[in-house]
């Protein structure tokens, strides 16, 4: 035997493969149905999640246009959230003076989405 190489498996020899089902004890063999269903529900309710966010993302609508400038907010909001709670901990005057900037400048932004979504 080398010192490099593995054991050897002779090449007629098939080694078993176990899925996650072999795994599963055989006491929720009855249980099978109901997490079927339950699973057929999942797979449905995300099937039809998953249009509809295809559908407010890519439309044209007022709807989408809302909806694509509230994520917009959020996620910026949720980055300065995280900039503040992180990188200016000890320095809370100007924290709160920043927050209170960029709320404004947003606001002003927001003023004038509104007008050009409505006209």
């Amino acid at each position: 035997m080398d010192l490099f190489s593995g054991p050897s498996v002779p090449l007629n020899e098939t080694m078993a493969t176990e899925t996650i089902f072999d795994q599963i004890p055989a006491y929720l063999g009855p249980m099978e149905d109901y997490f079927a269903l339950l699973g057929k529900e999942v797979r449905l309710g995300f099937i039809k999640f998953k249009g509809a966010w295809y559908h407010m993302a890519v439309g044209s609508g007022p709807a989408e246009r809302v909806f694509a400038i509230g994520l917009g907010y959020t996620i910026i909001t949720l980055a300065l959230a995280l900039y503040l709670n992180i990188l200016t901990v000890g320095n809370a005057r100007t924290a709160t003076r920043a927050v209170r900037n960029a709320v404004r400048q947003q606001l002003l932004v927001l003023k004038v989405c509104f007008l050009v979504i409505w006209r």
